[in-house]
């Protein structure tokens, strides 16, 4: 894999080990995250939202991971085909879900995002 796609591995590393700061450290100041195709249905701009975001999830995750299944990085373009797994506050419910991240990576940034969930897939509970 090239350089693009290892900031990508490095960004989820660091939202794995659960420091929000860290995953910043990867963003672009003016960074757009397309999520659309969640059940939360935003665009999330800037540092600050994103990280806003991640809080939220924080909140309602006991515990989350990203785990790269594939990897394709196409000049800026980095597309990422990934498991997210996560563990319900509460409820201790794990939740698995197959999904696609695209990102633009800029002057060794993440830039613009997009996810697409896999609803072929569905989420599965455990």
């Amino acid at each position: 894999m090239g350089e693009n796609a290892d900031v990508v591995r490095s960004m989820y590393e660091a939202y794995n080990s659960g420091d929000r700061s860290r995953v910043a450290e990867f963003l672009d100041p003016d960074v757009t995250w397309d999520f659309t195709e969640a059940p939360d249905g935003n665009i999330y701009e800037g540092v600050g939202e994103v990280d806003n975001f991640l809080g939220m999830l924080d909140e309602v995750w006991e515990s989350a991971r990203i785990e790269v299944l594939a990897q394709e990085e196409r000049g800026d373009l980095v597309i990422s085909n990934v498991r997210v797994i996560a563990r319900g506050k509460g409820s201790g419910v794990v939740v698995e879900q197959s999904e696609t991240h695209v990102w633009r990576i800029r002057d060794g940034k993440l830039a613009e995002g997009k996810t697409y969930i896999d609803s072929s897939s569905g989420a599965r509970t455990k």
